[in-house]
This record gives C-alpha cells, sequence and structure tokens, in this order.
C-alpha cells in the first residue's frame, strides 16, 4: 500500500507532508461545511476522508517517488486510475447532499481533461494543457481539489527527466 501511495523510494518528508495535508484538509472540508449539513456522523466521516483523499493526493501526486513511479508503468494504468476516480464524486455528491448530476458532470469533465492530458504524454505542453483544465468556481472545494490532483499532478510526468511513460 506504500508504494502505491508514495512510490518506489519515498522519503520522509514528504510522506510527512503527505499525511499532513490531507488531515488538515480533512478537517477543513468539516469547517466549511453549511451549519446542520450533512447531517449524520457517517456523512461527516465521509466527507473528512474525501477531503484526506484528494487534499493528500494533490502532495503525492506531484511529488518525485510517485510521479516516477506511474510515469514509467504503462499508460493504461494511468487511464484505469482515472476511470476509477468514479468513487470521490459520488461519495461526495451523496455526503454534501449535492444532485447526481453534479457528480457525473465532474467525472465526466476528469475523464476528459485526464485523457487530454495524459495524451500530450512526453511533449512539453503537457504541464499547460493540465493547466487549462482547472475546474469551474461552481464545483467548490472538492471538485477543486479532485480535478487538480488528477490533471496537474497526477497525468503529468513533473520530473520527465527520469522517467517516461510506456504504451
Amino acid at each position: 500500500m506504500i508504494k502505491v501511495l508514495h512510490g518506489e523510494r519515498p522519503d520522509v518528508g514528504g510522506m510527512i507532508l503527505f499525511h499532513l495535508a490531507g488531515i488538515v484538509t480533512g478537517f477543513a472540508a468539516l469547517m466549511m461545511l453549511p451549519a446542520g449539513e450533512p447531517s449524520g456522523l457517517a456523512a461527516r466521516v465521509l466527507v473528512f476522508l474525501l477531503g484526506l483523499d484528494v487534499g493528500g493526493g494533490v502532495i503525492a501526486n506531484g511529488m518525485r517517488s510517485p510521479n516516477d513511479c506511474y510515469a514509467t508503468r504503462p499508460l493504461w494504468l494511468s487511464y484505469a486510475f482515472l476511470l476509477a476516480h468514479i468513487v470521490q464524486p459520488a461519495l461526495f455528491a451523496l455526503a454534501a447532499s449535492l444532485p447526481w448530476s453534479t457528480a457525473a458532470f465532474l467525472y465526466l469533465y476528469q475523464l476528459g481533461a485526464g485523457s487530454t492530458v495524459l495524451g500530450a504524454r512526453g511533449r512539453d505542453e503537457q504541464r499547460p494543457i493540465a493547466a487549462v483544465f482547472l475546474p469551474p468556481p461552481e464545483l467548490i472545494w472538492f471538485g477543486v481539489l479532485y480535478l487538480l490532483k488528477l490533471m496537474t499532478m497526477f497525468s503529468v510526468d513533473h520530473y520527465a527527466g527520469l522517467g517516461s511513460r510506456q504504451n
């Protein structure tokens, strides 16, 4: 499990930063909830865990060790990673009592954006292409971090000199 989160050769400082960012984001997510929303302990725990995942994921996906790990894996695994991320928007919509159309839009948006960014692998334009897909403001904090995690951090090979994506 550590390799999935931190890559092949993580440094202790990076691992601490990753977990700290996730915990801080989880608590921040709880504090940003409107009074009384969502009601129930299960929904609040779910919001915290989603904050933990996307906040920590932004940091982890931009760090050298995880980036190198994913950049040297077959490209289809990166697409599978993006596809698997249907879970977070669906759970967030459920926990925050948002319309399912919001979750569907966010998921489809990240699939299209992520596919575009992954399609630019190995090109100098990959980073600016990823930046174009930052989310519209109406997607609130979760959408911002969710897309930042998957577009500008995961999908981009930040350290291209060390590894290149394999088909």
